[in-house]
């Protein structure tokens, strides 16, 4: 009699276990997801992935994905009630995130461990097609060339020091007040990179003059890849050299980053900031503008070459014009 009831109580306790299933519902654990993502907590959303998501992605490729979708700046999201695909359950989401973008997920969970855990995240519907928005791949044009070499991923170089990358603006700053002082950016258009010279095309084919149709298109004769000339830098720069910018009393001097230094999923390191120093403009009775700076770095060989750049200079607060 004791054998018979303790064996019922078992099978009660085990039915009871199976029955219960996930404490967290699957829209539940998609919102905490998300949240977590938001508050900056990426190594805790990553490891509430499912293990499929943790094997087809890094830790570092997953947080620099989260910062280029702008989940990091999250500001509402709105879930949809779960719908069954079989063992999985997909959650739809209307969200906003940085400067008032909109974003439409699809996030497909699978049950591991006793909690539904995120298994892909995709835009739209989640079709088949669509793509997995933290998938590892090659995002522009001319970071292909490059994915076709390397087997690592684009966030596998390890961040430089802050001593470094001081250095590295420094360096820049200093070969682009010497373009501005001489009125010629051909020395500084060969201090960047290839990947922005080039735009994944074969430097061999941008000069082709023959004839045939195809070689022309690849040639990009009227540069629709965007690649980097000088006649580019001179016109973008052309008013630094008109109202005679002097970068001088900033060189060398302490940056101030608005946002940590990053490598994006497509292996930009980006550096946004400015100076507290003031740099001056107009020659003679020159006037005070703080500099603000996005330069841009992808790794080339050993070492980091720049991939874009972006200055502006505004009038600082409290200050009046001349030095």
């Amino acid at each position: 009699m004791m054998i018979q009831r303790f064996l019922l109580l078992l099978a009660c306790a085990l039915c009871l276990g199976a029955c219960s299933g996930p404490k967290q519902a699957p829209k539940e654990a998609v919102a905490e997801f998300f949240q977590k993502c938001a508050a900056g907590k990426t190594s805790e959303a990553y490891n509430s992935t499912s293990k499929i998501f943790q094997l087809e992605r890094t830790e570092k490729y997953f947080e620099a994905r989260v910062r280029d979708l702008g989940l990091d700046q999250l500001k509402s999201a709105t879930w949809s009630e779960p719908e069954a695909k079989g063992d999985t359950r997909r959650v739809s989401g209307d969200l906003v995130v940085q400067d008032g973008r909109p974003l439409n997920l699809a996030v497909t969970l699978a049950q591991e461990g006793g909690q539904w855990r995120v298994l892909n995240v995709k835009e739209g519907k989640g079709d088949a097609k669509a793509e997995d928005v933290f998938a590892v791949m090659a995002r522009s044009k001319d970071t292909q060339a490059e994915r076709e070499k390397a087997f690592l991923e684009p966030v596998a170089t390890a961040m430089p020091s802050e001593r470094q990358l001081q250095q590295l603006l420094d360096k820049t700053l200093v070969d682009f007040q010497d373009a501005v002082k001489k009125s010629d950016f051909r020395e500084f258009f060969a201090t960047v990179s290839d990947r922005w010279k080039y735009r994944g095309k074969d430097p061999r084919l941008l000069n082709y003059s023959g004839t045939d149709p195809a070689r022309i298109e690849e040639s990009d004769p009227f540069n629709k890849s965007q690649r980097l000339t000088v006649e580019a830098l001179r016109a973008n720069f052309g008013p630094f050299v008109a109202a005679n910018v002097d970068l001088t009393p900033v060189l060398g001097k302490k940056m101030i980053l608005t946002t940590p230094a990053h490598i994006t999923s497509d292996g930009v390191l980006t550096l946004l900031g400015y100076y507290r120093e003031f740099v001056f403009q107009g020659g003679f009775n020159a006037q005070s503008r703080r500099l603000n700076f996005k330069l841009e770095y992808v790794m080339e060989g050993s070492s980091w070459r720049l991939f874009g750049i972006t200055l502006k200079l505004e009038q600082p607060p409290g200050v009046t014009n001349g030095r």
